[in-house]
């Protein structure tokens, strides 16, 4: 698997610690408290734009993703 470089999200989240996203495979990737890392495949860019606007980052996984 490609490696993709983690970033702390650009809002505080009580869930989510560092976020991702390759965007020529389309993978986002995600660390939760925890240190549990996850990846999503197939996900379009405008959604990983949208979670980074999200007001509440675990919110918007648990229903969007």
């Amino acid at each position: 698997m490609t490696s993709i470089p983690l970033t702390t999200p650009p809002k505080p989240s009580k869930t989510v610690t560092k976020i991702g996203y390759d965007v020529s495979n389309r993978i986002l990737a995600i660390e939760f408290r925890g240190r549990s890392l996850y990846y999503y495949h197939d996900v379009p860019q405008k959604t990983y734009k949208r979670l980074l606007d999200a007001p509440k980052l675990g919110d918007f996984v648990a229903k969007e993703i």
